[in-house]
């Protein structure tokens, strides 16, 4: 399958996790295999945040691409860059958010 950009889908929620501010999500396709449950972009601005939860059936892989975030993986409080893995899963938790000056933007991927 092949997805171009211009068929990506785009939606604002806000408060996500019972964080501050809205994040905007982009999608390239709904139809996703079984076991894959997000392949999105995330964009979140100055401010903005999705708050702590835990993964506990599922884990999700975010990769920072531009901007600045703060992480709290699991009670440990970090910055993350562009070029960052974080890897959340096996009931652990985490929260992110961007405390900087600038939009910071992560491929987000949730798999069972």
């Amino acid at each position: 399958m092949f997805f171009s950009k211009e068929q990506m889908t785009q939606e604002a929620i806000p408060n996500v996790r019972g964080g501050p501010g809205e994040m905007i999500k982009r999608n390239w396709t709904d139809t996703l295999p079984d076991h894959v449950q997000m392949f999105s972009l995330l964009v979140l601005e100055p401010g903005s945040g999705v708050g702590y939860h835990n993964h506990d059936t599922d884990t999700e892989f975010f990769y920072i691409l531009s901007g600045e975030l703060e992480v709290d993986d699991n009670g440990k409080v970090m910055q993350a860059k562009p070029g960052d893995l974080v890897i959340t899963g096996d009931g652990l938790g985490h929260s992110v958010m961007n405390t900087s000056a600038a939009q910071a933007v992560m491929l987000a991927v949730i798999v069972k």
